[in-house]
């Protein structure tokens, strides 16, 4: 879990270090990408050969940054997919950070949204086979908000995206302890690598005070 306060120290560090001024969704994905791939072992490969670029997915709602302008009677999520490469050894929170952030940065750009569309199916199947990180669920769905359901029960105390498990994604959501602002990341990884990831989030954690 990261507190608001703890994602606007990160936040402070990546601008320092790359210039970037992160959303907290950048900052909370890209501290758990590099710690997953902390986790799996680094930057090298086999045989000490340097490992290749690691790897990062998310989708985006495409409707309001489609050029020409999707109908106002479209039925449909719209979503596609934006992709981040970056130097697996050289793959710390801020650097993570800071390339999740420039790819969102670049939706921006009329038009850019389906810019290789042809190629996502594409797209999925490298990703998969590169074990690149993914993304599931999203702060803005509001799951413990819609999951309110009053009287005795009221709010869940924990949500937890299960097909995580099976896939390696990030499972995202707002922070359920009273809407503080904050991101909860949930993820499932081997025994090894989840001690690995908790030791690298509790440092990172430590040295932005």
């Amino acid at each position: 879990r990261f507190t608001e306060r703890q994602l606007r120290a990160l936040g402070r560090r990546v601008e320092s270090e790359t210039s970037a001024r992160c959303s907290p969704y950048a900052l909370a994905c890209g501290a758990a990408w590099a710690g997953i791939e902390h986790a799996r072992g680094g930057g090298r490969g086999l045989e000490g050969a340097p490992a290749p670029d690691a790897r990062f997915g998310f989708v985006t709602g495409c409707k309001p940054r489609a050029s020409p302008p999707v109908p106002a009677n479209y039925f449909g999520n719209c979503l596609g997919l934006c992709r981040v490469q970056a130097k697996r050894g050289e793959l710390t929170a801020a650097v993570a950070s800071a390339a999740i952030w420039r790819a969102i940065e670049g939706l921006a750009e009329v038009g850019s949204v389906f810019r290789g569309s042809r190629g996502w199916v594409r797209w999925v199947q490298e990703y998969a086979s590169a074990r690149a990180v993914t993304v599931a669920g999203s702060p803005k769905l509001g799951v413990y908000a819609a999951a309110d359901f009053g009287g005795a029960w009221r709010k869940p105390r924990k949500v937890e995206i299960a097909s995580v498990e099976g896939t390696g994604a990030l499972a995202l959501a707002e922070s359920g302890r009273d809407g503080d602002g904050g991101i909860e990341v949930g993820l499932a990884l081997p025994r090894v690598e989840m001690e690995a990831f908790r030791k690298f989030y509790v440092d990172l954690l430590a040295s932005l005070g």
